[in-house]
């Protein structure tokens, strides 16, 4: 299972990270996270932190596709969605709001 911290931006490297924890007295630094070593300036490849791009209340589409087997019209499909469990809150303007408005192709 993977955790969202809500309000938190993707640092801009290790040093900046409140996951980065250093401890002077021996001059090193690690990630509480995955327990490598970082490097402070910059962000390694192996970051386990990965940024949340702007979007729409996700669902689990896994279910939905299931119960939509049964759909018998368009309709019915997007109250489907609209009533689909949300597993993490739109950010900005949803999608979808933006489709039904017809304010997208």
């Amino acid at each position: 299972m993977n955790v969202l911290i809500k309000g938190m931006e993707m640092p801009k490297s290790c040093g900046n990270c409140p996951m980065c924890h250093s401890n002077a007295e021996y001059d090193y630094a690690y990630c509480c996270v995955s327990s490598a070593e970082t490097s402070g300036n910059k962000i390694p490849s192996g970051c386990p932190l990965i940024p949340v791009p702007p979007h729409g209340r996700l669902i689990d589409s896994d279910v939905l596709a299931m119960e939509m087997m049964d759909a018998a019209n368009a309709d019915q499909a997007l109250a489907m969605v609209d009533d689909a469990p949300t597993v993490i809150e739109a950010e900005g303007r949803a999608r979808h709001d933006q489709i039904s408005e017809g304010l997208l192709g």
